[in-house]
């Protein structure tokens, strides 16, 4: 059965990928190692999503190797699916690796905007005082362009309508920035 999920969980339609998580979720520890495998191998960078979105559902702190495997991903989708993966296992861990890890994504000058935040983003259920110094280290990972344009402003917040809350907490601060050296 955990062969025929896979397969499904491989496969391009939404509705049968979406139906195999959950049932694999369900599966747990006896479809751990296969997933773990599709975050690995797989070729196509939306089954790897798929299957750490699966994992994800997984209540065993083994999808935290798989995970930070993905950090080292190629395709910022996967590191972002890791990325969510690894939020849940934040305060949970027993060790500092997935702390270490989603520290390093933060602070990477070499990842995008977008995994930079979403890095940042999960380290926000520790508390501040933990999160802190790396928020004062961490590039500059809000808008990159100045807001003097209302238009161009419409256009970043459309494109980052379903990005992680930092983003939009990011795009205001430049605003009210922006405000300030007018007046």
């Amino acid at each position: 059965d955990v062969d025929r999920l896979i397969a499904n969980l491989r496969g391009v339609d939404r509705l049968a990928r979406e139906a195999a998580s959950a049932r694999l979720r369900v599966a747990g520890i006896a479809a751990l190692d296969r997933l773990a495998a599709l975050v690995r191998t797989d070729l196509d960078a939306s089954t790897r999503v798929a299957a750490l979105a699966t994992l994800d559902g997984i209540d065993d702190p083994r999808v935290i190797g798989s995970a930070l495997h993905a950090l080292e991903d190629p395709e910022s989708s996967v590191r972002l699916a890791a990325i969510a993966v690894l939020r849940s296992w934040l305060t949970r861990e027993p060790g500092t690796r997935v702390l270490e890890a989603l520290s390093g994504l933060a602070l990477d000058r070499l990842q995008s905007s977008e995994v930079r935040l979403a890095a940042l983003d999960a380290l926000s259920d520790l508390p501040s005082a933990v999160v802190q110094p790396v928020l004062e280290q961490a590039p500059d990972s809000g808008p990159s362009q100045q807001f003097d344009d209302p238009q161009r402003a419409r256009e970043w917040v459309a494109r980052h309508d379903v990005g992680p809350l930092s983003y939009l907490h990011d795009a205001l601060v430049t605003f009210r920035e922006s405000e300030r050296t007018e007046t």
